[in-house]
C-alpha cells in the first residue's frame, strides 16, 4: 500500500479535486477495514472545519483515551488523517481529497 499511498497523497491534499474512480477504490479498500471507533474519529473529523486537538476528540467522543489513542495511530498509518503541530499541541484533521470521499459516501443504514 505504501506505493499508492505516495502516489496519491499529493492529489488528496488539493482543495478541489475529482476523485479518480482508482482513487474511489483505493480508499473505499481503506474504509471497510476500520474499526467502528475508527469510523467514529472519521465522521467527527471530517465535519470539522479547522484541525482539532486530542483534547476536542476525547471530549466528542467520550471514549477512553487509549481506545482514541489507538484509533488515531491507526488512521495515521493509513494516511487518513494528518497531524501538525501549532502553538506547542499536536493537532488532526483528514485532507480534503479524503474529506471529500467520506462526505459522498452513503451513510450506513
Amino acid at each position: 500500500m505504501s506505493r499508492h499511498r505516495l502516489a496519491i497523497t499529493p492529489f488528496l491534499n488539493c482543495e478541489s479535486l475529482f476523485l479518480s474512480e482508482d482513487i474511489k477504490s483505493l480508499l473505499h479498500h481503506q474504509f471497510i477495514r476500520l474499526s467502528d471507533i475508527e469510523k467514529d474519529v472519521m465522521s467527527w473529523l471530517v465535519n470539522q472545519p479547522k484541525p482539532v486537538s486530542l483534547s476536542q476528540l476525547l471530549d466528542h467522543l467520550q471514549l477512553s483515551p487509549s481506545a482514541v489513542l489507538n484509533a488515531m495511530q491507526s488512521l495515521a498509518r493509513r494516511s487518513l488523517i494528518e497531524k501538525q503541530e501549532q502553538d506547542h499541541q499536536t493537532l488532526f484533521s483528514v485532507a480534503p481529497g479524503v474529506k471529500q470521499y467520506v462526505k459522498t459516501q452513503p451513510s450506513p443504514s
